[in-house]
């Protein structure tokens, strides 16, 4: 049931509102509002003596008496006394328009949107409503519709958006001191295992208000009236699946499934694990008024050339921007004001091997702040609201990916820990050769990565098992082929290495400084040391090979390396709940080759 929301027909509707509405359509003979309705516990125990059609019907009005809720919370009396003129209200996903019907009532001028054109089929303009078919990401770039409501209304239509579009849209759209009304299901901040969830967490979206200078003003804790409804709700549903099987397309095995969870949910929010709330937040001139946080994806990479090379005194590559955040790799969110990028924190998305279980994690690149914008100690300065919020959507046991991590400086690494950001796992260490080590007896080549595609997978399936006890990012033959191959603007050498007639390992190498620098290695765990020691006697200049230091013993059983540090420091996050350090320090396997610009 987390994705209902109000609509007037049920054929059109995607799963699984389509079997909601046609439970409630078959029993009530109308469509109701498609959401969580507020009933009392007492109700629930009664319901033993009601028909089907009776429990429907007490359902839909708990559904209207959560719209009357909503509608004295937002208090509209209060609202209007600050002004002589009705006020502007916009309804973000009003389906059929009940509740935008019901503050036109009050005198409001009320804008329903929806992306659905069932809402120009719902008589909203005989009620003096003004309805727009849109989507709200086109409807928010309208600078047309900027600072012009004085109250903006979110019924179960909130985990639609990702966050910080959406309250950045909400920031732009609302008047001078004007409020934004919540009312939706939240995921409380207490996970303890990687469970991506696509509601979104309630302590994070109320922070990243805050960022934006949308202040929380008032809050209702909806669950003890919440919780009645879903079990009441639970009760038709399971009563229904014979029936449903009859008006809906779908097997008993859905059908089953989608029960199982609806029955989870409710206990979710019988446990605390969901939180459904009812908020009032308000546009505050407290900080940045013309600050947006907004994901970098929504951007042209032309927009980053300024802040990226006032931020590196490097040109910007945008055949290499593109390379790292297009196709559903970038998880990154810049601050903007006036259309300008004024900073931004990076992240790219990458498969990894966590203990032996396959899953994402994201990894930190191109943080920058514009020079004049720069306040990296504070909480009120753009490193930490956008490193913060970048956290927040895309890294620790809610998110997506897991484990959040990156490449910083002393100096980077002091300010993040400062702020509560990151916390410090390993550091990179430089290996080299000492001069008399013994050859291996094995054989290298140059060869072409193409020339043994089949071959690096094969080199990669038998290296993973090895991992089980640590972290590691996949490097199959896409993962190679994408990193050394299709990278802008650098060239790789791909070595094989061979004892006698069997390939042992892959090396990817480059040009660094005066010598060489070994990217990356991929063999069997049991032939790592003889494959790298191969790989570094492949070419007669300086050649080293960078690793984590919590890594060295995989490949130090005997003598022949020296090892050095190189100052570069490996984090994990601290801000959002995920693994914590303790259980991350020393297990990442990561290489020159796990870092972006290289």
């Amino acid at each position: 049931m987390r994705r209902m929301k109000i609509s007037t027909r049920h054929l059109d509707l995607i799963y699984p509102l389509d079997v909601y509405a046609a439970l409630m359509q078959h029993y009530a003979g109308r469509l109701p509002a498609l959401g969580f309705g507020s009933l009392d516990a007492d109700q629930v125990a009664q319901a033993s003596t009601l028909s089907a059609a009776e429990i429907a019907a007490q359902l839909i009005e708990a559904q209207q008496h959560q719209f009357r809720k909503l509608l004295a919370f937002a208090d509209i009396p209060r609202l209007q006394s600050r002004s002589s003129k009705p006020l502007q209200v916009l309804e973000i996903g009003c389906g059929s328009g009940e509740l935008a019907r019901q503050f036109a009532a009050t005198g409001c001028n009320v804008t329903a949107l929806d992306c659905s054109a069932e809402v120009m089929e719902a008589g909203l303009q005989d009620c003096g409503i003004n309805p727009v078919v849109a989507d709200f990401s086109t409807f928010a770039a309208d600078a047309d519709q900027y600072n012009r409501y004085d109250l903006i209304i979110l019924q179960n239509s909130a985990r639609y958006f990702l966050p910080m579009q959406l309250l950045s849209a909400v920031k732009q759209l609302l008047s001078a001191n004007g409020e934004l009304v919540i009312l939706e299901e939240f995921t409380a901040n207490t996970l303890d295992s990687h469970k991506p969830q696509p509601l979104p967490v309630f302590d994070h979206f109320v922070e990243l208000a805050e960022r934006l200078g949308l202040m929380l003003q008032q809050q209702e804790d909806l669950n003890p009236t919440t919780l009645p409804f879903q079990q009441l709700w639970c009760q038709l549903f399971f009563k229904s699946l014979p029936m449903l099987e009859k008006l809906t397309p779908y097997s008993a095995e859905q059908l089953g499934s989608l029960y199982q969870s609806i029955y989870e949910e409710t206990v979710g929010t019988g446990s605390g694990r969901l939180l459904h709330r009812l908020l009032r937040f308000s546009k505050t001139d407290i900080g940045d008024n013309g600050l947006l946080l907004v994901s970098a994806s929504s951007l042209p990479a032309a927009a980053f050339a300024p802040v990226f090379e006032a931020s590196f005194d490097v040109t910007f590559d945008t055949a290499l921007w593109n390379w790292k955040y297009q196709d559903g790799r970038g998880a990154s969110v810049a601050a903007v004001r006036d259309g300008k990028v004024l900073a931004h924190y990076g992240g790219i998305m990458r498969r990894i091997f966590y203990f032996g279980e396959a899953t994402r994690a994201v990894q930190i690149c191109d943080v920058m702040v514009l020079p004049g914008e720069r306040s990296f100690f504070s909480r009120k300065g753009l490193f930490f609201k956008t490193a913060s919020t970048m956290l927040e959507h895309y890294a620790g046991y809610h998110a997506e990916n897991l484990l959040g991590f990156g490449f910083p400086n002393l100096k980077a690494m002091h300010v993040a820990e400062r702020l509560k950001l990151y916390e410090q796992t390993d550091e990179l260490m430089q290996i080299m050769l000492v001069p008399d080590c013994a050859a291996t007896g094995w054989q290298h080549q140059a060869v072409t990565l193409e020339s043994v595609y089949a071959v690096a997978d094969r080199l990669w399936s038998q290296m993973q098992p090895g991992f089980v006890d640590a972290i590691i990012g996949i490097r199959d033959a896409d993962y190679l082929h994408y990193r050394y191959l299709q990278r802008p603007g650098l060239e790789y050498r791909c070595v094989q290495v061979n004892d006698g007639e069997t390939i042992k390992g892959l090396g990817f190498m480059r040009r660094h400084g005066d010598g060489w620098l070994l990217m990356d290695v991929v063999a069997a765990s049991a032939d790592m040391e003889a494959v790298l020691k191969t790989l570094l006697q492949s070419v007669s200049e300086p050649i080293c090979f960078w690793l984590t230091a919590g890594q060295l013993p995989r490949i130090q059983s005997g003598a022949g390396f020296s090892v050095s540090t190189t100052g570069i420091l490996i984090p994990c996050n601290r801000w959002s709940r995920g693994p914590d350090a303790e259980s991350l320090r020393g297990r990442w396997w990561l290489t020159a080759g796990d870092m972006d610009f290289l």
